[in-house]
């Protein structure tokens, strides 16, 4: 290639350089191509007739290549010194504000940084030093009480009033509820029931646990967590945790998902007829324990409970961690399998040595034993005669003469005293016990020795309208003598003839009847006047009878005083 040739290239490329240098306008943004990078500049062709120069400073963190093009603003073509003049900063306001017109217009999110805490709210830095407003009410979904921990986070936003650069709002929140909104309704128009989804744990209550499927909650209950006993959600996961899980029911209208864990695996009372059956005896572990009773995990899965009723035979138990421990491994037998109610019911006693069995051995009918008093009610007590083994006492059993008992004032709990067993009824594992019984009945005492209609010496312990009361001989009973039965009683003047008997006299009458089933002993003196009367005439008859030709009559004798 000769001089000439070279010369009418190089013209030609100076010709399209200058129309190329021709094309770009000043205040226009235009594309710039990384020709050298420095320590503190980036050298870029802008097609002008030199390259324009750009602090390294203002790429941040994102330093370009040799060969990267970078939008630029051309302020003007040459400065004084011949260069361009160029500016990255504006460019990317310009680019910026286009977007954010773009985006109020699309009402599509924008991305920012909360920068500064400002009265109302928080700015935030959309790019290229432009600021917006978010309101603390919009700045999350959930209400906000320190807005500076939100400085420095950054995240999505809506626009939802520009009018110029310096004053732009924007709403996080808004942005989070339409978000959620259109994922709600996605997952609720493809979703099924039986669907496997994933979300995360997100909080954590008594009854269960709440998790993010998108925005939204769904609630996973303790008992949908496992297919035996759940007593805690974090047994299973742990808040932040991804977890799979079965959509176990969903309803459109309230927009509420109930979740399920356990249904991940199969059903472990598919097959329970097949590995138990009633009457089996089997070990398990106690799993829960409440008031009612226990509950024995049988396998992994599958509870049975235990009533309280069921633990012992003879104790009488408040709850069932006075004999047992969660955790505990305890042999049962399994009384009954209810499959459709998931249902198994155990028993523990029945593994157990009975006592009531030889109840009849251990406290025979009629026996004497010592008891320890153990609760008092207004109609009788309880007194334990060995641990588990109680017998009652009721009120009739504690004294042959008394009718009215203060059982409070007789009995203390922890008193130890001595009891007669009555009777036994093994069926209902009752006991019937007494205390007057250990001693002879006084009753059949006084009938023996007064029940032939018999004179007894009696102490006189009260005068009434209706009779004297009083002890009979040496025991502690007492009887009535009704005005009927006092000779000379005048109903005209009743006070006459009573106040002839003083309490603690010592008088003498016939027992005309005693009662030990209604406690009542009725007594005379007029039958003792008449038995007096009788006496004296059998021996007059019988002084007389050698001397007199004619017998007297017993009206005779009774009329002798009225004779003249």
């Amino acid at each position: 290639m000769n001089f000439d040739e070279m010369m009418d290239i190089s013209q030609d490329e100076m010709e399209k350089s200058l129309e190329s240098f021709g094309n770009v306008i000043e205040g226009d943004v235009v594309d710039g191509k990384v020709v050298s990078v420095t320590a503190s500049n980036v050298f870029l062709d802008v097609k002008c007739k030199s390259e324009g120069i750009l602090s390294i400073s203002e790429f941040g963190d994102n330093i370009p290549s040799v060969g990267d093009t970078v939008q630029v603003f051309l302020e003007r073509k040459e400065d004084r010194e011949g260069r361009p003049v160029i500016s990255k900063s504006k460019a990317d306001e310009q680019r910026i504000k286009r977007s954010l017109k773009t985006a109020t217009a699309a009402h599509e999110p924008v991305t920012g940084k909360f920068v500064k805490e400002v009265t109302g709210g928080l700015s935030v830095d959309l790019g290229a030093d432009i600021l917006a407003f978010c309101p603390t009410s919009q700045i999350d979904i959930n209400r906000v009480e320190n807005p500076s921990e939100w400085i420095g986070k950054t995240g999505e936003f809506l626009i939802q009033r520009q009018t110029d650069r310096k004053s732009i709002t924007v709403s996080r929140r808004r942005y989070l509820e339409e978000k959620i909104n259109k994922a709600r309704d996605e997952f609720f128009n493809t979703v099924k029931e039986g669907d496997v989804v994933e979300g995360v744990a997100k909080n954590f209550t008594s009854y269960g646990a709440f998790v993010d499927l998108g925005g939204f909650d769904g609630l996973l209950h303790l008992s949908d967590m496992s297919w035996g006993h759940a007593s805690s959600p974090r047994t299973y996961m742990n808040k932040g945790d991804k977890v799979k899980l079965v959509v176990k029911k969903i309803d459109p209208e309230t927009k509420k998902v109930n979740l399920s864990l356990k249904d991940l695996t199969p059903d472990p009372w598919s097959n329970v007829t097949e590995l138990f059956h009633p009457e089996d005896v089997v070990t398990g572990k106690i799993t829960k324990m409440t008031e009612f009773g226990v509950f024995v995990e049988l396998k992994e899965g599958v509870e049975g409970l235990a009533h309280i009723s069921e633990l012992s035979w003879t104790k009488r138990i408040k709850h069932p961690k006075e004999l047992f421990n969660i955790g505990d491994e305890i042999q049962v037998k399994i009384f009954n399998i209810d499959t459709e109610n998931r249902k198994i019911s155990l028993g523990v006693k029945q593994l157990l040595p009975n006592i009531w069995d030889t109840i009849e051995e251990a406290y025979p009918i009629g026996s004497r034993c010592r008891g320890i008093v153990k609760k008092i009610i207004p109609n009788g007590v309880f007194i334990e005669l060995e641990e588990g083994v109680e017998g009652f006492l009721h009120p009739d059993n504690v004294s042959w003469t008394r009718k009215k008992i203060n059982l409070h004032d007789e009995f203390k709990v922890n008193d130890e005293i001595d009891v007669f067993i009555i009777d036994i009824d093994k069926e209902n594992r009752r006991i019937a016990l007494g205390i007057k019984q250990l001693t002879d009945d006084p009753w059949q005492i006084l009938d023996a020795k007064y029940g032939n209609r018999a004179i007894a010496d009696c102490v006189i312990t009260g005068v009434t309208d209706f009779g004297i009361f009083v002890k009979i001989g040496d025991s502690e009973l007492e009887g009535l003598i009704p005005v009927s039965q006092i000779p000379d009683f005048s109903k005209e003047n009743p006070k006459e003839t009573l106040d002839k008997y003083k309490e603690g006299d010592s008088i003498k009458a016939v027992v005309m009847e005693i009662n030990p089933k209604t406690k009542r002993i009725s007594l005379s003196i007029t039958q003792l006047v008449y038995s007096e009367q009788r006496a004296e005439y059998s021996k007059y008859m019988t002084d007389g009878s050698e001397e007199t030709d004619e017998k007297a009559s017993l009206g005779d004798f009774f009329n002798l005083g009225n004779k003249e």
